[in-house]
């Protein structure tokens, strides 16, 4: 999030939209209006459907 989303007290969140060519995550910041969580969060939600991300493997941690 962005310094001045919390200084404000915004709703914001971020989620994954697409892979760069680098396999590393693409992120989308969604910022509200105060009190209106619920509006980012349905936001959120729609554009997770449009965008159909994939979650991501978490295989490489079994290397370790």
């Amino acid at each position: 999030m962005c310094v001045i989303d919390c200084v404000l007290g915004l709703p914001a969140l971020t989620l994954p939209v697409a892979l760069s060519s680098n396999q590393l995550p693409i992120g989308l910041q969604l910022i509200g209006r105060h009190f209106d969580e619920q509006q980012v969060l349905s936001t959120a939600k729609a554009i997770e459907c449009l965008v159909n991300f994939a979650p991501l493997s978490l295989d490489f941690l079994d290397d370790e």
